[in-house]
């Protein structure tokens, strides 16, 4: 009788042993299930976000556009109001009290610009000459005394030839010019 219950006994623990592991087996499939689950709701979610972010990354890509063509059209704005300013700075200055003719050189060769200050201060100029044909441009600064008349010519380290532009600034007049003739 004692050989009965040693088989029955592990027939029985094998009985325990194996509905214990499909009972644990059970739970893993149901907990691996759900997890599955979880899974798919989460890639579905992250999916959702990827093409939320692409499309906010569209809208940004966007504005950003919109921003630099505003920024564009702002500073072209702004430009305008700076040279509608200048010039209207420009326009309530007094002319230059100055008159000016040509003459050809006695020695040398080319023009003798003549220069009268017809005020009663001395002028400060920025003399400006540029040629059309050639393109070179001469810039130098000048006093002419108060009701005076100066030349300026090769002498005087200048080459005026017919067709060049001069133009005559001071800070306190409206810019002159003149073409040599």
């Amino acid at each position: 009788m004692v050989t009965d219950v040693a088989p029955r006994s592990s027939s029985r623990l094998w009985e325990f042993a194996t509905l214990a592991a499909l009972i644990v087996a059970a739970v893993a499939i149901a907990v691996a299930y759900q997890e599955h689950g979880r899974i798919g709701q989460l890639s579905d979610s992250l999916n959702a976000a990827t093409q939320h972010s692409a499309q906010l990354e569209q809208q940004l890509a966007q504005q950003a556009t919109d921003l630099q063509r505003q920024s564009s059209v702002i500073q072209a704005q702004a430009a305008d109001m700076h040279q509608q300013s200048a010039a209207m700075q420009a326009e309530a200055k007094p002319d230059l009290p100055l008159s000016y003719k040509f003459r050809a050189a006695l020695f040398g060769t080319g023009e003798v610009m003549m220069l009268r200050n017809n005020s009663a201060s001395d002028l400060d100029l920025a003399v400006t000459v540029s040629s059309g044909a050639t393109g070179v441009v001469q810039r130098r600064e000048i006093d002419v005394p108060a009701n005076r008349w100066i030349q300026l010519g090769s002498q005087q380290g200048w080459s005026f030839v017919a067709g060049q532009r001069v133009v005559f600034t001071n800070v306190n007049f409206r810019p002159g010019a003149a073409i040599v003739r």
